[in-house]
């Protein structure tokens, strides 16, 4: 079984999720999209946006889940008609008549709870608010079928349920969340700036629109104007974007390692294979390379006669030129292997083989 979501009021919801397979499905009118329903789906579950991001193949959004607050029927009509759209809303519209004018004329609709099925009806809308998980599904549903329904798409399109972390509405946690997801885009080398991604929310808060900028004055105080709380963010940006260039100084080291480690075991093993008993296995002093390179080559060699291209696809190098300099004209040099046609160098038919003395060290 799943473990059950936590749905704590006073709390903030960092919401992750992918598009199944990776799939890169998002171009700028899904993403759009993507923006128009967020607010839609908040304003009906009763949530506070505090940022979004919306990547091709992923979303972030963040949001402040407040108490549970009463909703009257005036309230809970308005924020149905802001959720739902054209065909849908007239269904939906449609039974909420038929049901209210059922509830008005006759008391014999009363369900087993003593209540009308259209207070019935009202419940089941008024159960998806003041919930995270009724928010994210909410919000991924009615995109799906959207997406659906516009591409005659079928199956699977995310990859998971929504990943969560929580966190209290301090504003150094608060940032430091908003700044991850607006860097986003900086991670993945689209842009150097926040500001230049056109589908996060702190693009949008820049450019003036008071839907994004509310949820950067929740974050950072009411009683700052605007451009403290854009100094205030800023810095924060700065700092993340710091953390990512260490992540990506870190990860290029790591790499490093494990090309070093990589080559290491490689040469562990070529020496394994050694005769170390055998003097001749000895004598290959190469001034660059490395021995163990120089006998896999003699080892290619000795199931006939090879090509330069031959000889690198043997050894998985790509460079003709660093195996011809490293590894064949020291080998030429030392008798170990011989040219098939030694009066013509640079022939495009030029190939390769062991001497005597290359026979003997490859057996």
């Amino acid at each position: 079984m799943r473990k059950k979501r936590q749905n704590i009021p006073n709390r903030c919801y960092h919401l992750y999720s992918r598009i199944a397979h990776k799939a890169l499905f998002f171009d700028d009118e899904e993403k759009g999209r993507f923006v128009n329903l967020l607010y839609r789906v908040a304003q009906f579950c009763g949530v506070k946006v505090l940022g979004y991001g919306f990547m091709s193949n992923h979303i972030h959004i963040y949001i402040y889940l407040p108490e549970e607050q009463p909703v009257d029927e005036a309230e809970l009509l308005k924020r149905i008609q802001g959720l739902y759209c054209k065909e849908r809303l007239a269904e939906v519209m449609d039974k909420w008549n038929r049901l209210k004018a059922l509830a008005e004329t006759s008391q014999s609709a009363l369900a087993a709870s003593g209540l009308t099925d259209f207070d019935e009806y009202k419940r089941s809308f008024v159960a998806r608010m003041y919930n995270v998980s009724e928010f994210a599904k909410a919000f991924k549903q009615h995109y799906t079928l959207s997406f659906n329904s516009r591409y005659n798409h079928v199956g699977t399109l995310w990859e998971t349920r929504c990943h969560m972390r929580i966190t209290k509405p301090v504003r150094k946690d608060m940032s430091s969340v908003l700044a991850y997801i607006d860097c986003n885009p900086v991670a993945g080398g689209i842009v150097n700036w926040p500001s230049k991604y056109r589908w996060c929310s702190f693009a949008a808060a820049v450019s003036g629109r008071s839907l994004e900028q509310a949820g950067y004055r929740f974050v950072y105080g009411d009683s700052l104007d605007w451009g403290e709380i854009l100094e205030l963010h800023n810095a924060a940006i700065r700092k993340r974007i710091g953390e990512i260039q260490e992540e990506k100084v870190s990860e290029k080291i790591k790499a490093a390692k494990r090309r070093s480690d990589w080559r290491k075991r490689r040469d562990e093993e070529d020496k394994e294979e050694l005769d170390v008993e055998s003097p001749e296995r000895r004598e290959i002093q190469l001034e660059k390379g490395d021995c163990g390179t120089a006998l896999r080559i003699l080892g290619a060699l000795s199931g006939g006669e090879l090509n330069a291209a031959e000889i690198c696809a043997s050894l998985d190098i790509r460079c003709r030129e660093f195996v011809a300099k490293t590894y064949l004209k020291p080998l030429l040099g030392m008798g170990y292997i011989e040219r098939t046609l030694p009066d013509c160098p640079k022939s495009p038919n030029q190939k390769y083989r062991l001497t005597q003395k290359g026979l003997a060290l490859a057996a």
